[in-house]
């Protein structure tokens, strides 16, 4: 059986048994496999993670599609925040390289996602609400986005006085 010692005897441990060893080229060459991946993959955190502000920055200077890239890329990290949503809907209102019958129903559905619990829920409703009637002309849906508004936030004058102008508009106040 070659080099390795036999060992018939029924007492043997599997610690006494031989142990093919690995050649070091071969440890070696997985220990830099690991770590390159390992600074591949904190190389794509960190740039998720910046992604919030970068998005901010190129909406400032109205880059929409490198905006909505890295803000894709943050939300992909971080789908629970209420602040990369909103700018995301932003950033589809105003894409205008994106056609408007996906952009806006997908801003709206973003809009609407957010937890009433949240501080931004009013600021999001009442965009919603303002896309749903100024850009799609829905007043319907416009009016039950508003109503949940003042459901949530019974004392927020905005919401109440948009919900107002909606019933004016349409003939009902």
């Amino acid at each position: 059986y070659g080099s390795y010692p036999v060992n018939l005897s029924l007492t043997s441990t599997p610690a006494e048994a031989p142990v093919a060893r690995r050649p070091r080229w071969l440890k070696r060459g997985m220990g830099i496999g690991i770590m390159s991946l390992a600074l591949v993959a904190l190389g794509l955190v960190w740039r998720c993670e910046r992604g919030l502000s970068a998005a901010r920055q190129l909406s400032a200077r109205r880059q929409w599609e490198a905006a909505r890239e890295r803000i894709e890329a943050y939300l992909w990290l971080h789908p629970a925040s209420d602040e990369g949503r909103g700018l995301l809907a932003e950033i589809l209102v105003k894409n205008e390289s994106i056609p408007q019958d996906q952009a806006i129903p997908q801003a709206i559905d973003l809009l609407r996602s957010l937890p009433s619990s949240s501080p931004r829920a009013l600021d999001a409703r009442l965009r919603a609400a303002n896309l749903e009637l100024l850009v799609l002309f829905h007043p319907m849906r416009a009016e039950r986005i508003l109503k949940e508004a003042t459901a949530a936030q019974p004392d927020s004058l905005p919401a109440w006085f948009a919900l107002w102008k909606l019933l004016d508009l349409t003939g009902r106040s």
